[in-house]
């Protein structure tokens, strides 16, 4: 899953259990983030590159 996905989820996850969510959400995925209820997150960081 891709951050956003990840951030939705763990959002919805209120006193430990799954439930449904509506609205905007603060949580961001640092290094040491404790996930709850997501098991593994792929991403991709992707820089441009300029022109020398």
């Amino acid at each position: 899953m891709g951050t956003t996905t990840v951030r939705a989820l763990e959002s919805s996850v209120q006193a430990g259990v799954f439930g449904p969510h509506h609205g905007e959400t603060e949580l961001f995925v640092y290094p040491g983030f404790e996930f709850r209820i997501v098991d593994a997150m792929v991403t991709i960081s992707v820089v441009e590159q300029l022109p020398r």
